[in-house]
């Protein structure tokens, strides 16, 4: 697989706003999630987007992967800014989180 992006977006839907301005209480909503790969298939980022039409940079929420040389998950940063470190033994099993 090569390095890039692959995008999900969910279905619109015709959302109703009583309480909005009288020209914007109709819209269509729908969310897309933007998956990004390293040049060796590792899913590095996962970019959930406030609608549709966004950019990754203005993302809802991301995460974030991170892997050593042997391509085993080392450490991840979740949307609310937790990390998380992966430890593992000689033989490539997971032994640790923290």
């Amino acid at each position: 697989m090569l390095a890039g992006h692959r995008s999900v977006a969910e279905q619109a839907v015709d959302v109703y706003d009583p309480e909005a301005a009288a020209g914007a209480q109709y819209y269509a909503a729908g969310k897309r999630t933007v998956n990004t790969y390293s040049a060796f298939g590792e899913l590095v980022q996962i970019a959930r987007l406030k609608n549709a039409s966004a950019d990754s940079a203005t993302a809802a929420s991301n995460e974030l992967r991170y892997y050593d040389n042997g391509g085993r998950l080392c450490a991840s940063v979740d949307a609310a800014n937790y990390l998380t470190a992966y430890s593992y033994d000689g033989l490539c099993n997971l032994t640790q989180t923290s």
